[in-house]
């Protein structure tokens, strides 16, 4: 493609060189620029891509958009913006005639709920036989492609090359998580949804928005700017009552008053799932889910309203939710031999963690034992909060590591332990053969190892909650990415079990 047609919806603020160059691929990362490629150096959160422009000029580069000035002699065209970032997203969809426009999409933001809901979703359009795609936090995939996500919401350039993709493949619809770095960073820039989903607002990522009006802002922008449709919003979350404010066009409200479109009542939670009558605009869905718990409750609404405004008939909407047995690390119960009750959750946060804790203790067990720990370099305030939580909904807590990143582990352990102090429970030291009936916490650096002495302490009875990497199979220690899964941990821990050890 031509650089002056790539160059129509942009912003600049001058260009040095000629314009008439054929651009042969755009690229974000130096080390992926090709021959008569187009670089933008972005300003990311650990590096300065404008660093690396005389390493994409020797790589092939004929174009550099920045928006920092560059005083670089050689055979190449310059474009200065004020936001690379949105440029790069402006530059994707030209590159990829706007493929978005070609799309039916859904989009899906909130705190938590997000990849649950999706998986609700992908199951009812198929059973409408649909071929939907999903762009989210575990994967991106579409007909026989699949590929692990390393965000829930892609950066522009991959997200519009998928969509491109897509379009070629007659998706439909697109069903995409979208994170609120992504909507403060520009990336969804090009795409028109049909539906958005507002799921909840809780805190986290307070050490990117600094607070939750910054949060909220970021969320919002989602309805305001990127809506051309239905907005499908949780009534019961005050933010989301705030978000109902905002939006210009239409919406469809989902919860537990009476004043819902989208309503439950007739609820059972129980071990094997939840029973509910789901009353719509045009009558009673009668639903029976593998899902477990009042919040899986919630992303079940929050399907069954965007189903509803996309025309899905009462029957297929039931079917598609029946049809959904589990969501990889969404409360996803492993089966074993030896009958223990073990699930594994992705909660990361305050909330998230208190929902799970909430729906396992609705089921009665003799004990919750819970495993969990917080991520390096990321929001701090939620630590002590999760170790509250914790200490107050588990019986035996164990509070160990999660993705440290560039932190001590033991320094986050301590500021999880912080919130547990105030509850005044019993720290225990670990020994073989501990035998615990009472309630108190144990802390332990090493996760597998944390795994293996909660397994063990289990009783028939008991619930063993593993929480906070959930489908993740790594571990970041440093910047290197370790390869572990809880799953394979949980298997190491009940072979020792059985054993003896």
């Amino acid at each position: 493609m031509l650089l002056y047609q790539l160059l129509k919806n942009l912003k600049i603020k001058e260009i040095r060189g000629d314009t008439d160059r054929i651009v042969s691929s755009i690229a974000y990362n130096s080390k992926y620029v090709m021959h008569n490629g187009a670089f933008v150096a972005i300003m990311g959160n650990n590096h300065d891509g404008h660093t690396f422009i005389p390493e994409a000029l020797s790589g092939g580069a004929k174009v550099i958009v920045a928006q920092k000035d560059v005083r670089i002699s050689g055979d190449f065209t310059l474009i200065l913006v004020d936001n690379s970032h949105l440029a790069l997203a402006k530059l994707a969809c030209a590159f990829y005639e706007f493929p978005a426009d070609k799309l039916r999409l859904v989009g899906i933001t909130g705190t938590n709920g997000k990849t649950t809901t999706a998986y609700l979703l992908e199951s009812i359009f198929k059973e409408a036989n649909l071929l939907p795609g999903i762009i989210g936090t575990i994967n991106y995939r579409y007909k026989n492609y699949f590929k692990e996500a390393s965000l829930t919401t892609p950066e522009s350039l991959e997200l519009q090359k998928i969509l491109f993709e897509m379009n070629k493949e007659n998706v439909d619809p697109v069903i995409l998580e979208v994170s609120s770095h992504a909507l403060n960073q520009g990336r969804i820039e090009g795409c028109r949804f049909n539906i958005g989903i507002f799921t909840n607002l809780t805190p986290e990522h307070l050490d990117y928005h600094n607070n939750m009006d910054n949060y909220f802002d970021s969320k919002s922008l989602l309805f305001t700017n990127y809506l051309q449709g239905w907005a499908i919003l949780n009534h019961d979350d005050n933010y989301g009552n705030l978000l109902r404010n905002k939006v210009n066009g239409k919406t469809l409200t989902f919860g537990l008053m009476s004043t819902c479109d989208i309503k439950a009542e007739n609820i059972s939670f129980l071990p094997g799932g939840i029973k509910a009558s789901i009353h719509t605009p045009v009558g009673t869905i009668p639903i029976t889910s593998s899902l477990i718990g009042k919040h899986n409750l919630y992303n079940i609404m929050a399907s069954v309203g965007a189903a509803f405004v996309s025309g899905i008939t009462p029957k297929n909407i039931k079917k598609g939710i029946e049809n959904l047995k589990k969501v990889p690390g969404r409360l996803e119960r492993f089966k074993n031999a030896k009958n223990l009750n073990i699930f594994i959750d992705y909660a990361h946060t305050g909330n998230a963690l208190k929902n799970v804790l909430d729906s396992l203790k609705a089921l009665n067990p003799r004990r919750i034992i819970t495993i969990f720990g917080c991520g390096g370099n990321r929001d701090k305030t939620k630590r002590p909060v999760m170790g509250e939580i914790s200490g107050k909904y588990s019986d035996i807590t164990l509070i160990t590591s999660d993705n440290p990143r560039k932190e001590n582990p033991g320094d986050i352990i301590k500021e999880i332990e912080a919130g547990i102090l105030p509850l005044k429970l019993k720290k225990f030291e670990w020994k073989e053969g501990l035998n615990l009936e009472e309630k108190g916490y144990l802390t332990e650096v090493s996760r597998s190892r944390a795994i293996k002495m909660g397994i063990s302490l289990a009783k028939p009875g008991d619930f063993v909650l593993i929480a906070g990497k959930g489908h993740e199979c790594y571990q970041i220690m440093g910047e290197e990415k370790i390869p572990y899964n809880d799953r394979y941990e949980i298997k190491k821990a009940l072979r020792v079990k059985e054993l003896g050890v």
